[in-house]
């Protein structure tokens, strides 16, 4: 089986994942690979530099609030408590791994419209912009 990361690479994981460990005097978080949402190069984490890891969708999460036409900001309430369940598409991961070793692909593409159930998946702000990564079994919708 393929690990999604490599020694020396820059990842993401889940804010409740893993374990914290201290070795000469030196903390450490211990992360299975399945916690693994993506990974980048360098030191700063840049859109361009995220490669998503197995079944891992990078979805771009829509504005909290929004302009009417006619210029005033529509806001439900109660809003802010929801967690998102929809976005577009930005990056998708290679695919889950078979026992066989060969990937099952990924039903959704970059630039798709999803519906993800809600509660899925881990946000994260990317450049100041809001995302989530989410598996893609938690997908229940797509559309152009």
């Amino acid at each position: 089986m393929d690990m999604a990361a490599n020694v020396g690479d820059s990842v993401v994981y889940g804010k409740y994942d893993g374990s914290e460990l201290r070795y000469n005097d030196v903390n450490h978080q211990m992360i299975k690979d399945d916690d693994i949402l993506f990974k980048y190069s360098g030191t700063e984490m840049k859109l361009d530099l995220i490669n998503c890891v197995k079944d891992q969708v990078l979805i771009r999460l829509p504005p909290k609030e929004e302009a009417a036409s006619s210029g005033i900001i529509l806001s439900t309430p109660g809003d802010k408590e929801k967690k998102p369940d929809h976005g577009t598409v930005v990056k998708i991961g290679p695919g889950r791994q078979a026992w066989n070793g060969k990937y099952m692909s990924i039903q959704v593409e970059p630039n798709d419209k999803v519906k993800f159930r809600s509660f899925a998946g881990n946000e994260i702000k990317i450049q100041g912009i809001d995302y989530i990564v989410v598996r893609s079994y938690d997908i229940l919708a797509k559309w152009k």
